[in-house]
């Protein structure tokens, strides 16, 4: 576990469109982005989180995204292989060209490294 509940002092949430949130604990707030988050300046923080996330967007944008991160580590998640996957035949909204091998380049270019790997995610430490 990264941490007991009790010690987070904030938590912020990035989203598109306004959606249902389920916490109400006095820590979250909710963030409505007029913009991808690549978009921004810089993105600091010290802990970035993205659960089933980067699998909709480009290799570009995934690699312009980590350039913006001021963070000590970030929380991954998505249904990638170590190798890229085609999402041609897809019915859905997955689009990133890159497996994990790829993700991992990206984080390390950025000085970062996987302490933590598993099937469908990484945690990874700024070096």
């Amino acid at each position: 576990m990264i941490g007991r509940h009790s010690e987070i002092l904030s938590w912020r949430n990035y989203e598109l469109i306004r959606v249902q949130q389920s916490c109400i604990d006095k820590c979250y707030e909710l963030c409505i982005v007029s913009k991808p988050l690549w978009e921004y300046a810089s993105l600091r923080a010290d802990s970035f989180v993205a659960t089933h996330a980067i699998e909709h967007i480009r290799e570009h944008e995934l690699e312009k995204l980590v350039s913006k991160l001021v963070v000590k580590s970030c929380l991954i998640e998505a249904p990638l292989g170590d190798e890229p996957k085609s999402w041609n035949d897809y019915q859905g909204t997955h689009i990133l060209e890159v497996g994990w091998k790829g993700v991992d380049a990206i984080f390390a270019a950025r000085g970062y490294k996987a302490e933590e790997k598993w099937v469908h995610g990484r945690y990874y430490v700024r070096r």
